[in-house]
């Protein structure tokens, strides 16, 4: 299982998406779905170790104004790299940034 983390801030600021979980879209899905294929062609991975064995999920955290109690929404299996939502960017980008 992979697990990608947002965190949003309500404060001055209210830029960025309604909720935490729509941050990921489809370059950071790509980047997820990469680091898992590194991961799986790894070294000492078992042969078991398979797609259909991977789970992306999405954890949103909304920290809401100071002095409010955080919220948290989990997507779990948000996502497959055989999804018709999911889209690679058209155009590649070389490592991390």
């Amino acid at each position: 299982m992979f697990v990608e983390v947002k965190a949003l801030r309500r404060g001055s600021s209210n830029s960025g998406p309604e909720r935490p979980v729509l941050a990921v879209g489809p370059l950071k899905r790509e980047r997820l779905v990469r680091l898992g294929e590194a991961w799986l062609s790894g070294p000492g991975r078992a042969q078991a170790d398979r797609w259909d064995e991977v789970r992306f999920d999405v954890i949103g955290i909304d920290y809401g104004s100071p002095g409010s109690k955080p919220s948290l929404e989990h997507l779990i299996d948000a996502f497959r790299p055989g999804d018709p939502l999911f889209r690679p960017p058209s155009r590649r980008h070389r490592g991390w940034r």
